[in-house]
């Protein structure tokens, strides 16, 4: 019987699966480092005594191979004490342990995958002058993602919007962000935390491991029926990256 452990760590950089470990990331920095740790074993029965088996079967088809792999996906974002991304990190930056005994980092590597992501962006009377400016950022953003995420847009101001049609709750087309990003009108009040609220529930719905949510507004809630520290819960409940 042989037995062989491999240990693999997946670094990547788009920024949201909190498995073993969990860490946090803020804003927009969207590097994350995935963790990846693969163990292998191998269990071959080298020889069978004539009474386990039935004699119609004792000839070369009695040996058996067993292998059992387990694949635990780790990823990390590292921030300092001031939630700015750490960058440059390597191999050497990092311990993994399993039930408290050091594992061998076999692999190391930085990734951009797909991820799904909420756009949620107010659109208050108060973003009238700066609406060219949010739609030419959030379309710069979508245009240099990964051209599998899964992306969304919610609009605000008093009432909470989705900006993509009833029929399709995520895309990567970037004809269709562009509409919904720039189809809302700039007026009204703000509902930051019913917005922040939608967009949570929303990201459930999203097949990517990691979900990242991008807030933009000029200033604090004025209309919500949800309190901050309602939303503050739900984002604790979430595995999401705001």
């Amino acid at each position: 019987m042989t037995n062989r452990a491999v240990s693999e760590i997946h670094h990547d950089t788009h920024s949201v699966l909190f498995s073993s470990m969990r860490f946090w990331t803020g804003y927009c920095a969207l590097q994350l480092m995935s963790l990846l740790v693969y163990a292998l074993s191998i269990s071959l029965p080298v020889a069978a005594s004539s009474q386990d088996l039935p004699s119609a079967q004792n000839d070369s088809s009695s040996y058996v191979l067993r292998v059992n792999a387990n694949l635990v996906i780790l990823n990390a974002a590292v921030v300092d004490r001031h939630n700015s991304l750490v960058s440059g990190l390597n191999q050497e930056n990092f311990q993994i342990y399993e039930d408290h005994v050091l594992q061998s980092i076999k692999y190391f590597s930085h990734e951009d995958i797909p991820v799904t992501v909420g756009l949620v962006i107010d659109n208050s009377g108060s973003m009238g002058p700066k609406r060219s400016d949010v739609i030419a950022a959030g379309m710069s953003f979508a245009n240099s993602s990964n051209a599998q995420d899964q992306m969304f847009v919610v609009n605000f101001n008093e009432h909470v919007t989705y900006g993509l049609p009833p029929n399709t709750p995520f895309t990567d087309q970037r004809n269709q962000l562009q509409h919904a990003l720039s189809a809302a009108k700039t007026i009204g009040q703000t509902a930051l935390y019913d917005a922040i609220s939608t967009a949570l529930d929303h990201l459930k719905q999203g097949k990517c491991d990691k979900k990242i949510l991008i807030v933009i507004s000029d200033g604090g809630d004025n209309a919500s029926r949800h309190s901050l520290a309602q939303v503050v819960e739900m984002t604790k409940n979430s595995n999401a990256i705001i």
